[in-house]
């Protein structure tokens, strides 16, 4: 049996997913960095609220190999920056639990490119969407590496692995029949792989080596109900059936958009947005089997949220939340956010062992009264008093004049009313409505039972 974790001790975050990173970064900024660039003042923002988020709700971020090694974010900020953004000592633990192919970071580099057959005498098809970042093609320089020979990436050392790796998909790239050393961009990537290698090594808890055959969509297809406005389609359908068949057997998300890609216009009739949700949101649920965890998905729009209650899984827990945590993480410097994760502790537990929206709301406003100084309730009982001690005397008074003078007081309510209107205090009711519940923009899965 494998019991899975509660929710407060560690989760998988949807926005960590290579190609999810790459999605996000694409839209907060349209630039290319070279080797020599920091990413983005507007990538590291949303950066550091999703990782932030994510740190607060969960003891323990889970984190697959290739979110580290094909996360943009994760991978162009570096290790050090993380560190940094989550206000961590060098004498602190991360906060990152990273589960690979491998006990060691190198070894699942190298295993991401030979693919699951290691006798293959050719590298696998594998697209490194960081890659994008520097203004390159993933799935051309992919094809290009599935034609090479996959001996000089076997039979390197585990140190040289990132080297030999950024080596050949720069040949790969260039059109090249072989390149000693990487160069620019190349070498960049190899650098930043290096980075996180030795900081996994540093680290007491390292790499922990996940069990591939726990990973099973047949399962979690099973367990997720497919969107109604999907199955309504399959039965009168033909080739939409065979297409939605064909998904379900997909494993990896790069496969399933690039499926989702190839298929004739009319053939998904415009559902192609709810097949990617429902295949993502199994695909998640599959990992976070395997992982032992729950997990979150911290950016959605409104669309996205829909998808996700028309694909509810039956046997987990879905809360859904919404407002302007992740933002008010992302802005603030990483001393206050150390101050203020520190001051909410208290809050940080009670929404761990029970996340409800009312231990939602309390650790919001622990938060976000390190932005907001002010004690916000005694700012709303204040503000309230002063609406209650205009309102009801008008009240009042016009009621007692409509009591003694049937006809004249129609007039008396009517024009108390507009009395009304003009004396009380409406900066104060915005105030108001501005100090209303501040809650989390997410959503959770919660696993249910224990896993056979």
């Amino acid at each position: 049996m494998n019991t899975p974790a509660l929710h407060g001790q560690k989760a998988l975050v949807f926005d960590f997913d290579s190609i999810r990173q790459r999605a996000l970064w694409e839209r907060e900024s349209s630039l290319l960095i070279d080797e020599h660039q920091l990413p983005p003042f507007s990538v590291t923002q949303l950066f550091s609220g999703l990782l932030r988020t994510a740190d607060i709700l969960t003891s323990n971020i889970v984190i697959p190999d290739v979110q580290l090694l094909d996360g943009a974010m994760f991978l162009h900020h570096g290790p050090d920056v993380v560190r940094s953004l989550l206000a961590r000592s060098s004498h602190e633990p991360l906060g990152i639990d990273v589960v690979g192919r491998d006990g060691h970071l190198a070894q699942c580099l190298r295993m991401m490119v030979l693919g699951r057959d290691a006798s293959a005498s050719t590298l696998a098809r594998f697209e490194f969407s960081s890659l994008a970042a520097f203004g390159l093609d993933p799935r051309a320089i992919a094809e290009a590496v599935s034609k090479r020979p996959s001996s000089p990436i076997k039979d390197c050392s585990s140190f040289d692995v990132p080297r030999v790796v950024a080596a050949e998909f720069q040949a790969a790239a260039e059109g090249s029949e072989t390149v000693d050393e990487p160069t620019g961009v190349f070498a960049a990537m190899a650098d930043r792989w290096q980075a996180w290698i030795q900081a996994t090594e540093k680290d007491p808890q390292g790499v922990r080596k996940w069990d591939n055959a726990l990973f099973d969509m047949e399962w979690a297809f099973g367990l997720r109900a497919m969107p109604e406005a999907i199955a309504n389609h399959v039965p009168s359908n033909e080739s939409f059936s065979l297409a939605v068949e064909g998904i379900r057997s997909i494993r990896g998300r790069s496969s399933m958009l690039a499926e989702l890609d190839a298929q004739a216009p009319g053939v998904l009739a415009g559902k192609s947005h709810l097949l990617d949700a429902w295949w993502s949101s199994a695909y998640f649920d599959a990992l976070a089997r395997q992982h032992n965890c729950s997990w979150l998905r911290l950016d959605n729009t409104e669309a996205e949220a829909l998808d996700v209650e028309a694909s509810r899984a039956t046997g987990t827990t879905t809360l859904q939340f919404e407002g302007s945590l992740i933002g008010t993480l992302s802005e603030m410097p990483a001393c206050t956010y150390a101050s203020a994760k520190y001051s909410a502790r208290e809050a940080i537990s009670r929404w761990s062992r029970s996340p409800i929206a009312r231990n939602s709301d309390a650790l919001a406003f622990a938060i976000m009264k390190f932005i907001e100084p002010v004690d916000r309730q005694e700012t709303k009982r204040a503000l309230w008093k002063q609406v209650w001690l205009t309102l009801v005397p008008a009240f009042l008074g016009a009621a007692a004049t409509y009591f003694f003078s049937a006809v004249a007081g129609i007039w008396t309510v009517v024009v108390g009313a507009v009395g009304v209107l003009l004396t009380t205090p409406v900066s104060e009711l915005l105030e108001l409505y501005s100090l209303r519940s501040k809650k989390m923009k997410s959503f959770i899965n919660i696993p249910g039972g224990a896993h056979d």
